[in-house]
């Protein structure tokens, strides 16, 4: 005998249309899953719910049309296929369809998996790609021995079961981002292991009472069980986003069960009135929080004042006052992080770094850059930012073994290419620079700066044509690259070409007339055609833009000799 999943069977009414209807209502419009669908990077979590109820829904087709039972299975399986790919919660679906399955066919496990055999194995072999998209956890602050204990993780997490259901009922002082914070392991902080075991026991007992609704708080906790475990969860132990789908099975719980309750011993008027409001006072709710998500300073200062403990947070803060040129206020977030966490937040180093260089003070920069390479030793980026800091502080050879540390980790890090052939160019190895440079250059070939630096010590190796070579589209093309035109003149120059100079620096120079370094090129130019007097009005507008230019000077000085003999 089948029992059908309708809130009839447990309320004694013949319709179930009001508490269904106000738990969607109640779990679209709820504050707490308002970041999961405005905050871009968690539309995995909707896929993933998605998915997680299609898988659902098939099952519960599969058993109840025969003709189509094979195509809804198979719609299933692909269901939690897709799934699988968007969030690791999505493990539990085989588990929680099995669960389901007893609850409608209430036959024994032996006789179940036999009907279901081929659907659950389908469904269980979700896990092989799962398992294959998982091998990386450890660099995503997953597993045991990233940040804490398991001891510390599972009170934790009795902490962050209080936190999703609690403020699912009462939705207040909802916090965007908890941070790495953990509940200590002491004997006045083992109350939180009680919470999950009394859900589920709660759980049980309900199950006991109506299996339905029982089924629906059991699903809520199987759902977050992958993260709220002991297995840590380093970097975000508590997410409210994480509740997003748990929230839409233990809303039909709450409902049913005030249904339950209530019975028909409350009038049906006061349940629409009721209801209504309801609803409209978390519709509200979140009116006000979206406000909060659209001005990202707010969110994470609102973030701060709920969670002070929050290096994250506190480092957010601070690079966006950074982005807004308020480097005081940077510094002293960046320095608060660090102050909480500096193990963890190694970000917080590099950004008071990088706040500090731009202050003026790269010597008092230096340390945080240092520290973030220690905390952070195995990202590229890291030491190529050592390595220019050090390369501004005059120390090329700290600055070269930054760089050739950062090209280890990643040989096609092209800016770390750049900035060794810049070194290796200063301290004389020109041929060394130049194949850095190519090197880079393959790899980005459209990226003008490495045009330059290359172009640049081309010139300076006296191969001004194949200078002229890599900026042959600056040259014929001016106006879309004046600064690049004006060192494919400067080749074009050295290459005896002084006649396609000319033209090309009066392009330039018709696109910025204020243009000294392009007037002294043009001087050099007509100096190199004989024509003197063109050269020494070129010379003379150039001190114009730049009075007292001694390499201005020097030249028009040449000039005139040469017009006098």
């Amino acid at each position: 005998r089948r029992r059908h999943t309708r809130f009839r069977n447990v309320t004694g009414v013949q319709t179930c249309a009001l508490p269904i209807s106000v738990a969607a209502s109640f779990w679209a419009l709820h504050p707490m899953v308002l970041g999961t669908v405005v905050y871009v990077s968690q539309r995995t979590e909707l896929l993933m719910a998605l998915f997680y109820l299609s898988t659902l829904g098939s099952a519960l087709r599969s058993l109840h049309s025969a003709s189509s039972r094979r195509r809804w299975q198979a719609a299933g399986i692909i269901s939690c296929f897709l799934g699988t790919l968007c969030k690791e919660p999505m493990v539990t679906a085989p588990l929680v369809t099995v669960i389901l399955d007893r609850l409608v066919l209430n036959l024994g496990w032996r006789e179940q998996f036999r009907l279901r055999a081929v659907f659950y194995l389908g469904l269980f072999a979700s896990w092989i790609p799962l398992g294959l998209l998982l091998s990386g956890l450890g660099e995503r602050s997953v597993g045991f021995g990233v940040g804490a204990s398991p001891a510390e993780y599972a009170l934790t997490q009795g902490r962050a079961l209080a936190v999703y259901f609690g403020k699912f009922i009462i939705p207040s002082d909802l916090t965007f981002d908890y941070g790495p914070v953990f509940v200590p392991v002491e004997f006045s902080r083992l109350g939180w292991i009680c919470v999950p075991l009394s859900l589920v026991a709660f759980a049980v007992l309900l199950w006991r009472r109506s299996a339905e609704l029982g089924f629906l708080l059991l699903s809520a906790l199987i759902v977050l069980s992958p993260t709220s475990s002991v297995v840590p969860v380093a970097a975000q132990p508590i997410a409210e986003n994480r509740a997003y789908l748990p929230c839409a099975f233990a809303g039909l719980a709450v409902f049913g069960l005030g249904a339950v309750l209530l019975g028909s011993s409350f009038p049906r008027r006061s349940q629409i009135f009721l209801s209504f409001a309801l609803i409209l006072t978390v519709g509200s709710l979140s009116h006000v929080r979206l406000a909060l998500f659209r001005n990202p300073e707010a969110l994470w200062r609102d973030t701060i004042a709920k969670a002070p403990l929050n290096p994250r947070a506190v480092c957010n803060l601070g690079e966006l006052q950074l982005a807004a040129g308020r480097l005081g206020e940077a510094e002293r977030s960046f320095r608060q992080a660090l102050q909480l966490n500096p193990a963890f937040n190694g970000f917080a180093a590099t950004n008071l770094g990088v706040t500090l260089a731009r202050a003026g003070r790269p010597a008092e920069a230096l340390p945080f850059f240092e520290l973030e390479a220690k905390l952070l030793p195995n990202r590229a980026s890291v030491h190529d930012n050592l390595g220019n800091l050090l390369t501004s502080l005059g120390r090329d050879s700290e600055a070269q073994a930054a760089f050739e540390r950062a090209l280890a980790l990643n040989p096609r890090f092209v800016s770390a290419l750049n900035n060794l052939a810049g070194v290796r160019f200063r301290a004389g190895s020109t041929t060394e620079a130049l194949a850095l440079y190519q090197q880079a250059l393959a790899l980005e070939p459209s990226d003008d700066r490495l045009r330059r630096n290359l172009a640049s010590v081309l010139l300076a190796a006296r191969r001004p044509a194949e200078a002229v070579d890599i900026l042959a589209s600056a040259i014929a093309h001016p106006a879309s690259q004046p600064d690049l035109a004006l060192l494919g003149a400067a080749a074009l120059l050295e290459s005896g070409r002084a006649t396609e100079a000319l033209g090309v620096l009066h392009a330039c120079l018709a696109l910025r007339p204020i243009w000294p370094e392009a007037k002294l090129l043009l001087g050099n130019a007509w100096t190199a055609l004989g024509n003197f007097p063109q050269a020494l009005a070129a010379y003379d507008s150039a001190l114009v833009d730049r009075p007292a230019w001694p390499q201005a000077i020097a030249a028009r000085e040449q000039a005139a000799r040469s017009k006098s003999k």
